[in-house]
């Protein structure tokens, strides 16, 4: 279990929070140098993490890990575009099973491969029995907050009233819709900080607080509400925001029992 959580740990690292915008923008435009940099990044903070652990089989391991993520990456990629030559947009479906797939791809590596735990691991685990509880929570803050933010993104543009706003908004003014980079990462750092806040909320059982938080960021907004289109757009990301962030909380209270 500590084996498979501290890869899990690496991948979820890699994918949504070192991961660079140039990288991301590379690999959805199927450039093959974004593919291999990024499977390299995973092969070294792979690595990293297996540093507990010794044996021929930990550089199989991580090897193993980053092969299979490149080709994963690949499908995802290949999959969206074949679909969209027939019409169809399957970014949200693709971008699901493109992480159960990582997931699932991990445990199979993970029990093929079981490398031997070094003395200093051993101790750890023995001067904290609960450092799997703590692993766990980890990966499930980073998928919900991290994570989210690339969920939301590509949830947002399968709109095809939004998308084809942004395009418009990009051919007459060069901006998107929120104008400037500097508004756009200000929009990003305010999901972050309210799925954070919200998960917290739910599983330190405060749920009643999350509607301050929904309260404070709508303000915020509340002149742009006149936008039907914007408002319409602010309410699917909340919304979506907020359920991940729950969803979050409940598998959390599920593993704390």
């Amino acid at each position: 279990m500590m084996l498979f959580l501290l890869v899990l740990l690496a991948h979820v690292l890699a994918d949504f929070v070192f991961q660079s915008e140039a990288t991301a923008l590379q690999k959805g435009k199927g450039k093959t140098g974004g593919y291999f940099s990024h499977a390299f990044f995973v092969l070294i903070i792979t690595f990293i993490f297996l540093l507990p652990y010794e044996g021929l089989e930990t550089y199989i391991l991580a090897m193993g890990i980053a092969v299979i993520h490149f080709l994963i990456d690949w499908l995802k990629y290949f999959m969206n575009r074949l679909f969209k030559r027939f019409g169809r947009d399957i970014s949200i479906a693709s971008f699901v099973f493109d992480q159960l797939l990582h997931v699932v791809s991990i445990l199979i590596l993970v029990e093929a491969f079981v490398p031997g735990e070094r003395e200093f691991m051993l101790d750890l685990q023995s001067r904290l029995p609960d450092l799997n509880l703590y692993l766990i929570t980890i990966i499930v803050y980073i998928y919900v907050v991290f994570g989210g933010r690339h969920f939301i993104r590509v949830l947002l543009d399968a709109i095809p009233s939004f998308h084809n706003r942004k395009w418009r908004e990009e051919k007459d003014s060069g901006d998107l819709i929120f104008k400037s980079k500097e508004e756009t990462n200000k929009g990003m750092f305010i999901g972050i900080l309210e799925r954070a806040m919200v998960l917290t909320l739910w599983i330190t059982g405060n749920p009643g607080a999350i509607g301050f938080v929904l309260t404070a960021k709508s303000i915020a907004r509340f002149k742009e509400f006149d936008d039907r289109e914007f408002a319409e757009y602010y309410l699917i990301g909340t919304l979506a925001s907020m359920l991940l962030a729950v969803i979050g909380g409940i598998v959390l209270n599920w593993v704390y029992g």
